[in-house]
């Protein structure tokens, strides 16, 4: 039998931007497809029975594997569904609520009207704590009949790069995560090499370049908080022979980004190119296909957690899925509820307490080390990983952890998004991983002073009463100020046992008993 479909024809108001879109549904198996063509915001994504799918403003299709993103589109689907069979409630408009992995949205439908049989609702309007708002509202309607591709994804790649042979760019390695030169609009910029980062644009880096901003959203960070974000059309992003044109980006408010850094690349770049990151010798290689790069060495399947390749792991005795992300400059981050479910702390003694920050604020983690990591036949003996102990929508429960550059940086890592492969080859930085300072305080300069800015819970600095902010004035009697950062950090990695003595700006006096706390 031939399924009748509903075809819902839509203008948008998606995060600020207007525009156009259609949202059709099968009404007996759950089949559906919802595009949004919005400019620098245009999104598709469906289900066609078998493959949950997302695409991008630029058409590229990706199968999202994640079963949290598979879970969500599956539930906006059956939500619609529900909406057209249910009669809009007395008063108000029906509302139904979607929990992702790492976000909520309330979806409401009102202002029903009958067509033919059905009641439909002709306004819809989306309230995604983690991304903003869009609102549907329905001009016409039809019904046809089923074809083979009608809900399926994209099949064809968009015609917006270009490369002929394998280029070589350097990689800065110097703030922890991979950073690269890219050309945009005929300007040199500093882009962080993110794996699942969307194309991004600091408001500054925005504004030298000239471009038009549209719209307003949001997005989430490990902070359990957001940050507000605009978005922009760049015509040409050249990466060394690589070349991206009319490509959307998102835009977010300077001070969410490091100093210096005035985007971030990632999917977009990674899904048209094959990669090889050696972030241990500094180069980023981008080629037609992964072919160029040599036979795959310990080659790992990943799916798609939206944007982001995840491949199935193992921390110890907590198995199960494992973001890769060039982004962050950390270790391993091993979500809450893997900590619970396995009992981590315990387990792994944690008694190190820090926080980390992100785009939404800071947050609690504790440092420990464990046995082994494992990310597909790749093994990382006695890694030293973050266990988040904070309960929040950033905390993702269909993942075990999020691996960052502090584990990646061990390998040389072969990118080939085309088959959703990466290669964890041998040959990177096997002595990383390691944790150097022996008093348990991170201390930065500032102006001409040298300023405390974390202490670790259950460290040396800790146990000497040291507080965060706190100025150093001088180490065992010798003055010292911002120029004498490095020799003081030098001093903290002393052999364990060494007494220091600190002595604050307040004229206060601490005693530093260096040891290995991890």
């Amino acid at each position: 039998m031939i399924a009748a479909i509903l075809v819902l024809h839509l203008s948008v108001t998606a995060y600020g931007v207007t525009g156009s879109g259609e949202i059709a549904v099968d009404k007996t198996t759950g089949k559906f497809v919802r595009r949004f063509d919005a400019g620098p915001v245009s999104e598709q994504e469906g289900f066609d029975g078998r493959r949950a799918w997302r695409a991008d403003a630029t058409g590229m299709a990706r199968i999202e594997g994640n079963a949290g993103e598979r879970s969500e589109i599956l539930a906006w689907s059956r939500a619609l569904a529900s909406a057209i069979r249910a009669q809009q409630p007395a008063g108000g408009a029906l509302r139904i609520t979607i929990a992702g992995a790492t976000d909520h949205v309330t979806l409401s439908f009102d202002r029903y009207r009958t067509f033919g049989t059905l009641r439909v609702p002709t306004r819809i309007v989306s309230q995604s704590e983690q991304n903003g708002s869009w609102t549907a509202t329905v001009q016409s309607w039809n019904q046809t009949r089923s074809r083979p591709d009608f809900f399926a994804p994209p099949a064809m790649l968009p015609r917006d790069f270009r490369l002929t042979a394998t280029t070589r760019v350097p990689v800065s390695m110097s703030g922890g995560s991979p950073v690269i030169t890219a050309t945009v609009n005929g300007k040199q910029l500093q882009f962080l090499l993110d794996t699942g980062g969307q194309n991004v644009l600091t408001e500054a880096a925005a504004k030298d370049l000239g471009l038009h901003l549209l719209g307003r959203g949001t997005v989430g960070g490990g902070g359990g908080g957001t940050a507000s974000i605009r978005y922009a059309t760049v015509q040409t992003v050249d990466i060394g022979g690589a070349e991206l044109f009319h490509q959307p980006f998102i835009v977010l408010p300077a001070n969410a980004l490091p100093g210096g850094i005035d985007g971030i690349v990632g999917y977009e770049l990674l899904a048209r190119f094959a990669a090889r990151l050696d972030m241990a010798h500094g180069t980023l290689e981008l080629a037609p296909a992964a072919t160029a790069f040599g036979p795959p060495v310990a080659p790992a399947a990943f799916v798609y957690l939206d944007r982001q390749p995840q491949v199935n792991g193992s921390l110890d005795s907590a198995a199960g899925a494992f973001s890769i992300d060039t982004g962050s400059s950390l270790t391993a981050q091993i979500q809450t509820p893997a900590v619970r479910k396995y009992d981590l702390v315990n387990r792994l003694h944690a008694t190190v307490a820090a926080y980390a920050n992100d785009v939404g604020g800071r947050y609690p983690i504790y440092l420990v080390r464990a046995g082994a990591m494992r990310l597909g036949s790749a093994l990382f003996p006695a890694p030293i990983v973050d266990l988040l102990v904070r309960a929040s929508t950033s905390n993702n429960s269909s993942i075990v952890g999020n691996v960052g550059d502090g584990i990646l940086k061990r390998w040389v890592l072969v990118f080939d998004y085309a088959h959703q492969i990466v290669d964890f080859r041998p040959g990177g930085d096997t002595a990383g991983n390691v944790i150097h300072d022996h008093s348990g305080m991170v201390v930065t300069a500032e102006s001409d002073a040298l300023v405390i800015e974390q202490v670790l819970g259950g460290t040396p600095a800790a146990d000497a009463g040291l507080k965060e902010g706190a100025r150093i004035t001088s180490i065992d009697g010798n003055a010292v100020g911002g120029k004498d950062l490095d020799r003081v950090r030098t001093l903290l990695r002393a052999d364990p046992g060494t007494k220091i003595a600190l002595t604050l700006a307040d004229g206060s006096t601490h005693q530093l008993v260096l040891r290995q706390y991890l």
